[in-house]
This record gives structure tokens, C-alpha cells and sequence, in this order.
């Protein structure tokens, strides 16, 4: 997906990207769904590399509270 942001970047990037704007409107709408997704993946990765984190200190911690609650999640 971020390989296909850049080249759809690239593209747009170019002076005559808005000579055709139906195209330009597809291409634009296209990068903003890509950059979407990818931030809604991100996020999701983000959190739970924070879960994980949790997870193992509580193990090292043998606080089952903790565990109990990334569990919730």
C-alpha cells in the first residue's frame, strides 16, 4: 500500500495531473483511501505492540490484574 501512496503521490505531484480531472478526482480519492487504510493499520499495529508490552510486564510482574485487563481489550 505505501509503495502504491507514492507512486499515486508522484503522479498527482506532476504539472500536468490536472488536465484531466476525472482522472485527477480518481487518483485523489484513490490516495486518500490508501493513506486511510494505512493509518488505520498503523493505529491498530500501535496498539497492540502496546498490548504486548503490557502483557510481558505483567508476566515479568506476575500481576494478574494487568493481565486481565489488555485480556478485556
Amino acid at each position: 500500500m505505501k509503495s502504491e501512496i507514492k507512486t499515486l503521490e508522484f503522479e498527482a505531484s506532476q504539472p500536468d495531473f490536472w488536465d484531466d480531472q476525472d482522472h485527477a478526482k480518481e487518483v485523489s480519492q484513490k490516495l486518500n483511501n490508501l493513506k486511510e487504510e494505512v493509518e488505520k493499520w498503523e493505529s491498530i499495529k500501535k496498539e497492540a505492540e502496546e498490548l504486548l508490552s503490557v502483557c510481558k510486564l505483567a508476566q515479568k510482574e506476575g500481576d494478574e490484574t494487568l493481565h486481565d485487563e489488555v485480556a478485556k481489550k
